[in-house]
């Protein structure tokens, strides 16, 4: 049972933090979805990783590990872009004249 406990500890503030967000107009769904299915792969297939030695499989093994080195390349090559596109979003033709006359 305490095992139970610890995990259900480690996962609610995790879930909270979901809950805050913004999937809406975001592919942040995508990330979550292929974190989570990464960082449940040491405990799901064990014997993926049996194989490694050293340190990587110290990293291998951690699921944890695994879904946030997992998640932060793909916020920065799905989101990254997106947010950098809004900054740098090509004026409308009336944007165009008005910023001429001024």
């Amino acid at each position: 049972m305490p095992q139970r406990q610890g995990i259900t500890n480690l996962a609610n503030p995790g879930i909270q933090e979901l809950s805050r967000v913004k999937f809406d107009g975001t592919r942040n769904a995508i990330i979550v979805a292929v974190s989570v299915s990464v960082g449940v792969l040491p405990m799901s297939f064990p014997a993926l990783f049996e194989h490694a030695g050293g340190t990587l499989k110290l990293v291998l093994e951690s699921g944890i590990f695994l879904g946030g080195i997992t998640a932060i390349p793909l916020n920065v090559l799905l989101n990254g872009s997106a947010a950098q596109a809004d900054t740098e979003a090509p004026l409308l033709p009336a944007q165009a004249d008005e910023s001429t006359l001024s």
